[in-house]
């Protein structure tokens, strides 16, 4: 810009400050635009982990109680909403006739089920490997939704890369 500025031959020297303006805010798009762009590629996804406490420390059946034709059962820690839709989603399963998990009613960290004495131990024994079924896929269903949610990242990260760089192509070509 300042050597088209500081040319002795008038047909060679940039004729108007108006031109010499217009350069200036159009190599300072570019500019912005190239810092966008590079901030863009050297971005990396951090490799995320699954950092999730019913995954870390999943829950575990520590007592029960029964109390009026109601089995309680308690369980070493409260549970998400996720992880009951989970267990209640459970397609494989043993279980005593009309006990098995969907009409268990959970919250907090207890379970509850209307129940006969006789079925007790037969329902706990059922709700253990419930547990263990549940623990499994609710931590490979939390990996799965980090693993979407990272892939998601890498393509918004890839869309906005690309029109970072049609920006700054389209800028370089076209004169105003």
């Amino acid at each position: 810009i300042v050597d088209g500025m500081i040319r002795q031959s008038l047909a060679e020297r940039t004729p108007s400050l108006k031109e010499v303006k217009q350069t200036l805010l159009a190599k300072g798009n570019e500019a912005v635009i190239m810092q966008k762009l590079s901030a863009l590629q050297n971005y990396v996804v951090p490799a995320t982990s699954v950092d999730d406490p019913l995954v870390d420390d999943p829950p575990t059946l520590v007592d029960f109680d029964f109390e009026g034709g109601t089995l309680i059962l308690v369980l070493s820690r409260p549970v998400t909403p996720a992880w009951i839709k989970q267990f209640h989603a459970m397609n494989s399963y043993g279980s005593v006739v009309g006990k098995e998990p969907d009409p268990f009613n959970i919250a907090g960290n207890r379970a509850s089920i209307s129940a006969r004495g006789h079925e007790l131990q037969q329902i706990i024994d059922f709700f253990k490997e419930w547990l263990m079924t549940t623990n499994r896929d609710y931590a490979a269903l939390v990996a799965a939704n980090l693993r979407k949610a990272d892939e998601s990242e890498r393509q918004r990260l890839k869309a906005a890369t690309a029109q970072a760089e049609e920006e700054l192509r389209l800028r370089r070509t076209i004169k105003i």
